[in-house]
């Protein structure tokens, strides 16, 4: 082997060896962890991960969580944790111990103490009753400085339900417990732990902004970054807790006057879920949303009043916050209010039901009353017009519009005010880009996450890559900063109603109230 080989090898040497000391880290007073690495999307950078740690004991069933115990030795963490028991753990159980599952998941590029990154902690979505850390994948927002964390909560009945002795918000216990030992922690893996900027997508935002006004977390999160869920919306807090939550005790065989809490706590885990899946259909046909008992709730210490009164308080501290929705934002509960209300009610042809029911129908689904009987002529007359009644396609675009504007619209615009009134800089957006990954025009909830985490399967273009390298710049910033890079964004006021329109190109708008009717606009299902 001639010299200039020798020279050629040596560094490539000293890089793998490099590259598996770091995916070895160990913690003071919990242990080792075995990582491995992957890479980034576009420049194959080395992105170190550890999936599956524990953050917590395997948790008593509805009890918040207790701080995990040192372990022996290096433990394997590889593979990603046991996912929280839900809908799809009723068609495949897996084997084991099914509630054993308060798992997080880190990424870093710079497994170092000294690097003091900022963090990103991610919550995943799925209506508080379904998902798993494993949607989190780091492959484009490593490409630039940060940690992410991705954590685990118990979900539906078994996270949140709030009767008697069960004091409910277990769920939001597990994530303020993954929130503390990121902040305890976080530093072994690179991370800043005064740099925590909050996150989440629909459900998953909902906790990240209901953790925000949490008294017990006020030290924790530097600033917020919101997809498509408040804390204002009035399916993020539960308002009747124990009434839903015996109901669905109900459906799992708990006698409504007896000891309810005994009772639950002596019940199969699958019996359990599978008792919430009956309740949430029944519920949606009696066109209500199905959110009930399944939700945070006011339980006098993680919340001791509605996040709406936090964030009206003067001496409420309002941190950088982006908040944002996507174009299509009400199509999936359109699907739902046909196939359960509808549909399930044999009303698809009704004539009278579509003419004069829908409005009615709707602030149902939207947890509202019409008490002085004039919303739902309002509802007719900004989201329909008179020919489309009786024709559910041509009332399509109405529906969509109005159930997104009640669940997440008009939220968002809410959380977005009351943030700049307690001194926070805040930024809206809406996700208006259609890919052609994206079906029948239609931008729907939740869609504007793959171009924040990779999905293997979405079929991205070249524009859309483009596209997921300006925005993942552009929270990056933020996540670094607290103000959102590579465009001009303006922050929102109630006086300038300014929000920004993603798209091929960023631009900026107001009032943002016009996309209460966005899918009128452009003609969707016309």
């Amino acid at each position: 082997m001639g010299l200039s080989m020798v020279y050629a090898v040596v560094p490539l040497l000293i890089c793998v060896s490099l590259t598996a000391a770091q995916t070895l880290v160990n913690i003071p007073g919990l242990g080792s962890l075995q990582g491995t690495t992957s890479q980034s999307y576009f420049t194959k950078r080395t992105i170190y991960e550890f999936r599956g740690i524990p953050f917590a004991e395997r948790p008593v069933r509805f009890m918040p969580p207790e701080k995990k115990a040192p372990w022996d030795g290096v433990r394997d963490a590889t593979s990603f944790g046991r996912e929280c028991p839900q809908h799809s753990t009723l068609i495949n159980p897996p084997e084991g111990d099914l509630e054993d599952c308060l798992f997080l998941d880190v990424y870093s590029p710079k497994v170092n103490n000294a690097s003091k990154l900022p963090v990103l902690f991610y919550i995943h979505g799925g209506a508080f009753s379904a998902g798993s850390s494993q949607r989190v994948k780091p492959g484009f927002l490593l490409e630039h400085d940060m940690v992410i964390v991705a954590t685990q909560y118990r979900l539906g009945p078994l996270g949140f339900l709030h009767v008697g002795e069960i004091g409910g918000n277990a769920a939001m216990y597990d994530q303020l417990a993954a929130l503390q030992w990121t902040y305890d922690n976080i530093q072994h893996f690179g991370g800043n732990p005064d740099m925590i900027t909050i996150s989440g997508v629909s459900a998953g935002a909902a906790s990240a902004a209901v953790q925000y006004v949490s008294p017990l977390t006020q030290d924790l999160i530097k600033q917020v970054l919101l997809f498509s869920g408040t804390a204002v919306a009035f399916w993020a807090v539960g308002t009747e807790p124990v009434t839903d939550s015996l109901l669905i005790a109900k459906y799992a065989g708990c006698d409504p006057t007896g000891d309810v809490p005994k009772c639950l706590k002596n019940l199969d885990t699958l019996d359990i879920v599978r008792a919430y899946d009956e309740y949430q259909a029944a519920e949606r046909t009696r066109a209500h949303s199905g959110m009930g008992g399944i939700n945070p709730s006011l339980d006098g210490h993680f919340l001791t009043e509605m996040p709406l009164e936090t964030l009206s308080r003067p001496d409420f501290k309002g941190r950088p916050m982006i908040m944002s929705v996507v174009k299509h934002e009400g199509q999936f509960l359109d699907d739902v209010l046909y196939q359960y209300y509808l549909k399930g009610n044999n009303l698809t042809d009704s004539f009278t039901t579509l003419k004069y029911n829908i409005p009615d129908v709707l602030l149902s689904y939207a947890d509202m009353k019409d008490l002085a009987y004039t919303i739902g002529t309002a509802i007719k007359d900004e989201y329909f017009k008179p020919e489309e009644f009786g024709n559910y396609t041509a009332m399509k675009a109405g529906i969509t519009d109005f159930l997104g504007s009640a669940y997440f619209k008009g939220p968002a615009r809410k959380m977005a005010e009351l943030n700049n009134l307690r001194g926070g800089r805040t930024y809206l957006s809406t996700f208006n880009y259609n890919s052609p990954g994206f079906s029948n025009g239609v931008i729907p909830h939740g869609k504007d996450q793959v171009m924040i985490f990779p999905s293997a399967d979405f079929p991205y273009t070249d524009e859309d890559l483009l596209l997921v390298q300006n925005m993942t710049a552009m929270y990056a910033q933020f996540i670094s900063t607290g103000t959102p890079g590579g465009v001009a964004w303006k922050p929102y006021s109630l006086e300038s109603g300014d929000y920004l329109i993603i798209n091929s190109t960023m631009t900026m708008n107001a009032p943002f109230e016009q996309q209460y009717t966005i899918a009128e606009q452009d003609g969707l299902y016309k």
